[in-house]
């Protein structure tokens, strides 16, 4: 009990990319993917029913949403997890939840069991989609688009905005998906992704320079710049040109 309360004391500092222990003044690194670890609630809380001692929750802040994505996907697969896993003599169960904003918990209900614990309720639908992007952003490969998505400087309902206007053809749309997806055939996904023995080099078959891969053959191979990126480039021009002088 001594010890319990003396680690509910515990606070950190943080500073650059360490943390510093405010009762025994240990200074630890902070793991690369994590931008923030702190606990909530009021220390010393005990529960009513039992007088003993209560954890408080910590709160872990990510860098990047694919990495807590991973975390919780992990976490549904290993069931079951206890402080025993993690150092043995104590057999606690250790609970890991999305902290959800006021938008977020909106859009759910909040029911209480007759033992006195919040659970919350919410759509079958809702549920399988997060498991299916849940699942999506762990793939090694097919994963990347995801993570482009969730970077800060990208607009994701813009990016997807064309899915939902059916301006294309199937077949387009399906090599366009085909194309976030990194399944196009070419030399890097031959080389490393199929693996076929027969290929001796992975470098653009244009250039020459850099592998080839969908992104370097989109902006960055040096024998597209005057001919594709140039005529590319042209054509989005006209488009904003266009629409600038209807108004």
């Amino acid at each position: 009990m001594l010890l319990q309360k003396k680690l509910n004391k515990i606070k950190y500092l943080k500073f650059t990319s360490r943390f510093m222990c405010s009762y025994c003044h240990e200074t630890w690194c902070k793991p690369p993917d994590l931008d923030d670890i702190h606990r909530v609630g009021h220390l010393n809380s005990e529960q009513p029913s039992s007088g003993s001692l209560k954890t408080r929750p910590i709160v872990v802040k990510f860098l990047r949403k694919i990495k807590k994505n991973e975390v919780l996907t992990a976490y549904k697969v290993r069931r079951n997890l206890t402080s025993e896993d993690i150092k043995p003599g104590s057999s606690n169960r250790i609970y890991i939840n999305e902290r959800l904003t006021e938008h977020e918990l909106g859009q759910r209900t909040t029911t209480f069991s007759t033992a006195g614990f919040a659970t919350e309720q919410f759509s079958l639908e809702g549920l399988l989609t997060q498991t299916k992007i849940a699942a999506w952003a762990t793939k090694s490969l097919h994963g990347r688009h995801l993570a482009d998505l969730n970077q800060s400087t990208v607009d994701m309902t813009a990016s997807n905005e064309w899915l939902k206007r059916g301006e294309l053809f199937p077949e387009t749309e399906a090599f366009m998906i085909a194309i976030q997806d990194q399944v196009i055939d070419t030399r890097n996904y031959q080389k490393h992704i199929i693996q076929r023995s027969n290929l001796p080099t992975d470098l653009c078959r244009r250039c020459h320079k850099t592998s080839e891969t969908i992104q370097h053959i989109t902006g960055a191979c040096q024998s597209l710049v005057q001919s594709d990126y140039k005529h590319r480039h042209d054509q989005v021009a006209a488009i904003i040109h266009q629409q600038l002088a209807l108004k």
